[in-house]
């Protein structure tokens, strides 16, 4: 949070609080943005400085948090696209390499930086597979769980077993939130039917997993957006409904928040930026439920 140009400190304009303070912290773990063939894993020397990660979505994911948390964005040697369509074993070995680096941050991070304060998971995509995996090897059944407020993990799978239960009301702990954005009509690639899932080998395709739709509670007005291409809030998505493990939105999406469709209908590059506002509500709400439930032990 304190080093000079980190692009997750930028706020829209009208935005509350300041970035590297507040009264916990997030982990977070960004999507894939390497769509390269020339490697199965990002080379170190390209992980920064890319535009993908560093103009849109290191400036409209992790800043969601700025108001209520210090945010740890971590770069790492992130798998390639392919990773998750390959069928031999290359893949799967991408994403375990890329998951090395997500650990070794999070344990450089628990030991130089939290000094013993509320933590929350984020994540996206690539990032939510890596994330669901750090909390069942580094968190879960470790002192750490119980200082865990919550875990955001849209755009990807659950397996049947979550490492956490899904969150139900809007103050619960301990739990997870996820969705996959889509409007009627839409259709998703059959790879996102079997992508893979942690197990305790690693990665595996053989894992049972479905999508799991909770997503962050409403603000009260509608959903309020931001996307990094502009620099100030937006309505973006009047209703949401869950409906066969999907969120589905109204059909009338602000224009600056429905220009790129990962397939017809499939709005996965703004899962985060059609609920910016209320992602950021959200932690908030469940932290302040946090601190109240350990000032009664």
């Amino acid at each position: 949070p304190w080093r000079g140009g980190d692009p997750s400190d930028r706020n829209p304009e009208g935005a509350e609080g300041d970035a590297g303070e507040g009264a916990a912290d997030v982990f977070y773990i960004h999507p894939t943005t390497y769509l390269s063939s020339a490697a199965w894993n990002v080379p170190r020397d390209e992980m920064r400085n890319t535009p993908l990660l560093e103009d849109i979505v290191l400036r409209d994911q992790p800043n969601a948090f700025n108001a209520c948390c210090r945010v740890f964005a971590p770069y790492y040697q992130q798998a390639t696209f392919y990773a998750f369509v390959d069928r031999g074993p290359n893949g799967l070995a991408a994403l375990d390499r890329a998951y090395e680096d997500v650990r070794a941050a999070f344990r450089h991070y628990l030991t130089e930086w939290r000094d013993g304060r509320p933590l929350i998971i984020a994540a996206h995509s690539q990032g939510s597979l890596h994330a669901q995996r750090l909390m069942q090897e580094e968190i879960i059944g470790t002192p750490l769980e119980d200082h865990l407020v919550v875990a955001y993990v849209p755009g990807y799978r659950l397996p049947d077993t979550p490492p956490l239960p899904v969150c139900r009301t809007g103050d619960e702990t301990g739990c997870l939130l996820t969705w996959n954005n889509v409007t009627a009509p839409y259709w998703l690639p059959p790879f996102m039917y079997d992508l893979p899932l942690a197990s305790d080998a690693g990665y595996s395709r053989n894992v049972a997993g479905s999508f799991v739709c909770a997503p962050p509670a409403p603000d009260g007005e509608g959903y309020t957006g931001y996307h990094a291409g502009d620099r100030e809030l937006m309505p973006a998505v009047g209703s949401v409904v869950c409906t066969d493990g999907l969120l589905h939105l109204g059909a009338s999406l602000e224009p600056a928040l429905a220009a790129f469709p990962m397939s017809r209908g499939w709005w996965h590059v703004y899962e985060y930026a059609h609920f910016w506002v209320a992602i950021g509500a959200d932690a908030q709400r469940r932290l302040d439920a946090h601190d109240a439930n350990q000032g009664c032990f």
